[in-house]
């Protein structure tokens, strides 16, 4: 995992080396778990290092999540305050009902502006409880979700959850609250090629132990279109060269009348072509005004250098990692 940081770092500087504005934030989860068995000293140095990275990249914002939550709160206090810019709407003192960190970010970008929520889980274990203490509480995320959106969407234009909930979890406050354009959450660790589709909000999870980073491109042009998916129009023309390929194959068969079977075959293949034709005719009608997005998951390999810089911090914690020269 900390050998990946490295990578992690080194993609994030190839990235701004690019020159458009970049966002960067982090749905949660990010430290070990402390109850695998591992010595504390250690999860809890685990965590420093990537706090450290994290501060280093000058990442915006990070949702707190459950791993998060079993370091303790003075913990991530201390984190905080040496620069990693930790979110959460609906981790509040038990007193004031105050959240204990900034509960969104407003990223402003040309004339748009971007704003981020965090959100976990309110129903969380007895060891989480404890971890916590007694005087921090999750509160009901669902409420809090209506309550920050309907702020949100009178001082952003995209707003955007980074959640640590899980997808059911997140499909109930997308079903319930209109107005979030993306959900970006990593709770469960599913690996998604494509963003799934709720309604007018498009929701995305990211693959466990920090293996590959999401990338979202968005194309701003105004602030009242809804977002359509860039990426579709590769997809369905990759796919229509692939039928087509068959149904070449299959009228080889067909015309020198080895087989009568295929016929069935053949013309479902049409059909479903035909079908992705009319889509991808309708995705080429769209306006240039249209806003676009073009998600990806891309993989930490060994095609990225380590950061030096990190590599020795993660060495001299008495960490292994080597730096790819």
């Amino acid at each position: 995992m900390l050998g990946g940081l490295a990578r992690r770092v080194a993609s994030v500087d190839k990235l701004k080396a690019e020159k458009h504005p970049v966002i960067l934030v982090d749905s949660g989860r990010l430290f070990k778990d402390p109850r695998v068995g591992e010595d504390a000293e250690k999860v809890s140095m685990n965590a420093r290092l990537i706090s450290r990275a994290y501060s280093r990249m000058g990442v915006h914002a990070v949702n707190v999540g459950d791993l998060e939550l079993l370091q303790g709160i003075p913990f991530l206090k201390e984190q905080a305050s040496q620069g990693l810019n930790l979110i959460s709407a609906n981790l509040v003192d038990a007193s004031s009902k105050k959240t204990i960190f900034p509960p969104y970010f407003i990223y402003n970008v040309e004339n748009f502006r971007v704003a981020f929520f965090g959100l976990l889980s309110s129903d969380m274990g007895q060891e989480i409880r404890k971890a916590m203490g007694e005087d921090a509480v999750a509160i009901d995320p669902v409420k809090t979700a209506e309550e920050m959106v309907a702020r949100l969407r009178e001082e952003a234009d995209i707003v955007i959850l980074l959640s640590s909930l899980g997808l059911d979890k997140e499909r109930e406050i997308i079903s319930k609250i209109p107005g979030i354009h993306f959900v970006m959450g990593g709770h469960e660790g599913r690996f998604f090629h494509t963003m799934l589709k709720e309604s007018e909000t498009f929701v995305v999870q990211s693959y466990w132990a920090g293996m590959y980073t999401g990338r979202l491109d968005l194309t701003l042009k105004n602030t009242t279109s809804i977002f359509h998916d860039a990426g579709e129009k590769f997809r369905i023309k990759k796919e229509i060269a692939d039928l087509d390929r068959r149904l070449e194959r299959i009228k080889i068969v067909l015309d020198e009348g080895k087989s009568n079977v295929l016929e069935f075959t053949y013309q479902k293949i049409t059909k479903k072509r035909a079908q992705l034709q009319e889509t991808l005719d309708s995705l080429n009608r769209l306006p240039y005004t249209e806003n676009l997005f073009k998600w990806q998951m891309v993989p930490l390999d060994n095609s990225y250098r380590e950061d030096r810089e990190v590599v020795d911090w993660i060495r001299k914690a008495g960490f292994t990692a080597s730096a790819k020269k």
